[in-house]
């Protein structure tokens, strides 16, 4: 394997590959590699998410015990919308 990402013969498929992953987390808020401030991260604790997730959302529970990764950001705007009703 090669990797091509400085080779500037790919410099515009490494930048459209760069702005899918910007969209992908700006709408998913899903950090994946990027590093994590906790200092940014607002309350609830996950803690209380999880507590909802079993009482509200038991199929994401399953999908979890199938190694499904759940989207933890999206299922947090998620908490917090159903929190503010």
């Amino acid at each position: 394997m090669k990797n091509l990402a400085n080779d500037p013969a790919y410099a515009e498929v490494l930048a459209k590959m760069k702005g899918f992953y910007a969209a992908w987390n700006a709408e998913n808020h899903d950090h994946g590699i990027d590093p994590i401030i906790w200092e940014n991260c607002p309350p609830p604790k996950s803690v209380e998410i999880m507590e909802w997730i079993h009482e509200e959302r038991p199929d994401i529970i399953d999908k979890m015990k199938k190694g499904i990764e759940p989207n933890y950001g999206k299922i947090q705007k998620e908490f917090q919308a159903a929190k503010a009703k």
